[in-house]
């Protein structure tokens, strides 16, 4: 059951760039909510109007008897491309957005490519807005789910960046193992807004599965952020948030800071394992697509020689287990009563 207090010390400059995170798009790749928005709005059909073919999305996994479907660039991001970007002086960081996408078979998406001349950017843009036209007229697609999957896509998208799925092996590094504890200032930072953003949400009744994983994920979250605030020195360094090695001052024992240090490990697993669910849930009712070329979070492990990578994923029916549990399951791991 989600918490829905939540106390947490954090000076006010911390959070100063709040709207700047939240705003913030992914740089330089198709978001998921641009892949719901361009598929959806096409009815997952070829824009070509002598064409129409229901497509899928390449998921690695299709069947060959289905026509896969091509996310075509209107204004090309390669130099030598058809209708380059720098011909057109066209803003770079506009590329990947829905406005510069068109949905193609590879058949029609290779001639509209191979004939600059005749398909210019406003006949592509024509062929684009026709065949949205059409699929409003005569498919009449669900627009309230279409907003709905829209909507849970710019959670994800959240979730993504202000969790730094694609720096995950880094930010983790120092969370793991006992001894000295730390993570960098501001991708803690970027935690906490997180937990306060998904706190605050307002879920559709429909995805139940989705919101549950992104409930379940927020909850890891939130107790890793409560267990790490409580020996968290947040004054020696500039650059990261440390624990306090409260035992040398004998203010705690020596296995109570043990057990905080290993706590926070075992959090930082949960919290891996819950990423990568919500993933999978993802993956299961918005976006077939989503993460594959990424891959699953992972976490590294340094042995005595060489570096190698945990997958930590949750087995079937299982779930995250609650603090209580986590404590008692480290206490038993570091043999304390």
């Amino acid at each position: 059951m989600l918490k829905l207090v939540f106390i947490f010390k954090c000076k006010i400059d911390q959070l100063k760039h709040e709207n700047y995170f939240l705003l913030r798009i992914l740089s330089m790749s198709i978001t998921l909510k641009t892949h719901k928005m361009l598929w959806g709005q096409a009815a997952n059909r070829c824009a070509f109007e002598t064409c129409r073919k229901e497509l899928v999305v390449n998921n690695f996994t299709t069947n060959d008897s289905y026509t896969i479907g091509d996310e075509a660039h209107i204004i090309s991001k390669r130099k030598a491309g058809p209708r380059p970007q720098l011909k057109y002086d066209f803003p770079f960081g506009q590329l990947d957005k829905y406005d510069n996408l068109i949905l193609l078979c590879k058949e029609h998406h290779k001639s509209i490519d191979s004939d600059e001349n005749f398909y210019s950017i406003a006949e592509i843009k024509r062929i684009k807005n026709e065949h949205e036209a059409w699929v409003r007229e005569k498919l009449k697609p669900d627009r309230r789910q279409q907003e709905e999957d829209e909507l849970f896509a710019d959670y994800i998208e959240q979730i993504e960046l202000l969790a730094s799925f694609d720096n995950w092996l880094d930010w983790t590094a120092n969370l793991q193992g006992g001894g000295i504890i730390k993570i960098m200032r501001d991708q803690y930072d970027k935690l906490i807004i997180l937990h306060k953003y998904l706190s605050s949400r307002i879920f559709p009744k429909s995805r139940l599965a989705l919101v549950e994983a992104i409930k379940q994920f927020n909850c890891v979250l939130e107790d890793f952020i409560n267990e790490f605030d409580l020996y968290m020195d947040d004054e020696t360094d500039p650059k990261y948030y440390w624990t306090k090695q409260l035992y040398r001052l004998q203010v705690v024992t020596p296995e109570k800071q043990d057990l905080h240090e290993y706590m926070l490990e075992e959090l930082i697993v949960e919290l891996t394992k819950a990423g990568n669910y919500l993933s999978e849930q993802v993956r299961q009712t918005i976006y077939t697509a989503y993460r594959l070329h990424e891959g699953i979070l992972l976490l590294k492990d340094a042995p005595t020689m060489g570096i190698s990578y945990r997958r930590m994923l949750y087995g079937d029916a299982e779930n995250y287990c609650g603090l209580i549990t986590i404590r008692e399951r480290t206490k038993k791991r570091l043999g304390q009563k």
